[in-house]
């Protein structure tokens, strides 16, 4: 993608990436928000001017879910995992 088409693309839409990040739990500032597109009963744009950190997704697979799930499961017994 181009700059000038990267910089006209909604900054607050999350696509699923294969890409991991650990950071230190001390390195996390603060929470946001998360939330399916449909889920979203006004515009876009007034929703994510509502609060910080509002982001939102389009679609999701039932494979990102469970990879998700199993991943919060491991982590909240104490293990450290990568999927």
């Amino acid at each position: 993608m181009n700059p000038e088409k990267a910089f006209s693309q909604d900054l607050n839409l999350l696509f699923w990436s294969e890409d991991e990040r650990n950071i230190e739990a001390e390195n996390v500032r603060g929470k946001c928000t998360v939330r399916p597109e449909k889920s979203i009963n006004c515009e876009i744009e007034k929703w994510t001017e509502e609060g910080q950190y509002r982001f939102y997704y389009k679609e999701v697979s039932l494979t990102l879910v469970l990879r998700i799930l199993l991943k919060i499961l491991i982590v909240s017994m104490g293990k450290v995992i990568t999927i």
